[in-house]
């Protein structure tokens, strides 16, 4: 029997062991980096095991050798990558309707989501300075306790850019012609049951709504 063939190779012991700061941390462009975007590899159009280049922003598929991921390493010396998963369309197409029929269904993650790794190389970096990042992606979480913070904080707070927010109510990012979206989500998100609901109770709920409603609790 044939094995099956993975874009996901295991990582080498000898570096991965205990994991050390990455000497390329430096080359990470924040100013670039953005999960606005539906993960898709730049090259092939894929959508699973996709990684984000923390240099230059673009989506690429896979780790293993001749991968999107993997030569854009080579080619353009950006070596720091995290991954971002990404969907199976087909198979999600496939799926929908147990998915309908289930009250409620648990969706597997790609292990590598929120990682960070250095290609070509390989090995897994982490390190406290990649935390932010981190938070960006899978966005803050809050409990019960933290809610009345929002409507009393006055604090501002500033952005990698160094524009200043009032935490909870930051602006969305235009994507072509969204401002006018963007507005009423922000109204939406003024609206204490709505934006409670979304911030902690929906958390506490896995159900069939999840890949509509999930990215809005962000």
């Amino acid at each position: 029997m044939k094995r099956a063939r993975s874009d996901e190779p295991p990582l080498s012991s000898s570096l991965c062991d205990e994991p050390s700061e990455c000497p390329y941390l430096e080359t990470i462009d924040r100013g670039s980096i953005s999960f606005d975007s539906p993960p898709i590899c730049t090259t092939t159009l894929a959508t699973t095991h996709i990684y984000t280049c923390l240099v230059c922003g673009q989506f690429y598929r896979g780790r293993g050798k001749n991968t999107p991921a993997y030569n854009h390493a080579l080619e353009e010396g950006h070596y720091v990558f995290m991954g971002i998963g990404g969907e199976d369309i087909e198979n999600s197409k496939s799926s929908s309707s147990s998915l309908s029929s289930s009250s409620s269904t648990t969706i597997p993650l790609d292990p590598t989501v929120g990682k960070f790794y250095c290609l070509p190389d390989n090995y897994e970096v982490k390190s406290s300075t990649l935390n932010d990042i981190s938070l960006a992606f899978t966005g803050p979480k809050y409990s019960a306790a933290n809610l009345p913070l929002l409507d009393t904080n006055k604090s501002l707070s500033r952005d990698n850019f160094g524009s200043k927010y009032l935490p909870g109510f930051q602006g969305l990012n235009n994507l072509r012609k969204t401002d006018y979206i963007s507005v009423v989500v922000v109204a939406l998100c003024h609206v204490k049951p709505f934006r409670n609901y979304f911030l902690v109770e929906f958390d506490q709920e896995v159900n069939e709504r999840a890949s509509l409603f999930r990215p809005y609790s962000r």
